[in-house]
């Protein structure tokens, strides 16, 4: 039967590929190095080493003695005695020794040998980090139909349902009068009906959201620095309006200075409304 490639997104099984697994050899025989260092046979070999080797540094040192000259003549108690065949025969048990040794390393090599072959096929690691499915002839070619018409921004589920992925994309939506921003960041978070895309706003959106954002910034402001500020603004406001009525003058209107006090009144009217944050 057939292969579905699998990905787990926050809890979801999602359908990534239709291709059957396919192993990662490095990942896998780093895997199977690691279960056979766990083994007694391995714990075997190493200690049988370190034991091969005192064996043969003894060897060394036995031969050295049984190649020196001054040892075949050697005085003991009187009597003198060649101590090199001694030394030779303690030295042809150390070599007879450590060949065990190095028999019964390469038998346990082998062993191991065998183990790392039966673990390379019963323990695999697969490429991609996801997880493979076999699924009947039917089912593969009908999820195969669905995923090529996949619409973008859509995720085709390993149960047949179509999600829409919104991660990471930018929405507002207006809740009780006001501009809400929502930006999914799991599969299953979702956004209220009536949501925009930033990218999908009006200008009037814009422009609402722009007044929303200086309200907030006028709400955070202590007593005293939103009065600062409005008295500032009221004063923009009267310098403008001196250069309203002097315009007006020239223009040769009928009442310059009532024209331009009308607007400076209605301009207050907007600042005192817009820095009156208690409603």
């Amino acid at each position: 039967m057939p292969y579905l490639a699998t990905k787990k997104i926050d809890g979801i099984d999602v359908v990534v590929g239709f291709t059957g697994p396919s192993i990662d050899p490095v990942a896998t025989q780093k895997k199977v190095n690691a279960l056979i260092d766990k083994t007694t046979e391995a714990a075997d070999v190493d200690r049988l080493t370190a034991e091969k080797l005192d064996l043969d540094r003894q060897l060394d040192k036995c031969l050295m003695k049984a190649r020196n000259p001054a040892n075949r003549r050697r005085q003991v108690g009187g009597v003198q005695f060649d101590a090199c065949k001694k030394y030779r025969l303690e030295a042809q048990q150390l070599a007879d020794q450590s060949n065990k040794k190095s028999d019964d390393i390469r038998a346990l090599l082998q062993t191991i040998q065998r183990q790392a072959k039966a673990l390379y096929e019963s323990e695999p690691v697969y490429t991609g980090g996801g997880g493979y499915v076999e699924v009947d002839d039917e089912t593969w070619d009908e999820l195969k139909r669905q995923h090529a018409g996949l619409a973008r921004g859509t995720l085709l589920c390993l149960d047949g349902s179509i999600i829409q992925d919104l991660r990471g994309k930018r929405y507002v939506a207006k809740t009780d009068g006001r501009w809400v921003p929502y930006q999914p960041r799991t599969l299953t978070d979702e956004v209220p009906n009536g949501a925009k895309l930033e990218s999908e706003l009006t200008d009037a959106d814009r422009s609402e959201i722009m007044d929303q954002r200086a309200e907030d910034a006028l709400r955070a402001m202590s007593d005293d620095d939103r009065e600062k500020l409005k008295a500032s603004k009221i004063e923009d406001s009267i310098t403008q309006a001196a250069l309203l009525k002097q315009g007006y003058e020239l223009d040769g209107r009928d009442d310059p200075a009532g024209e331009a006090r009308a607007w400076l009144q209605a301009r207050k009217a907007e600042i005192e409304e817009l820095y009156d944050v208690t409603s």
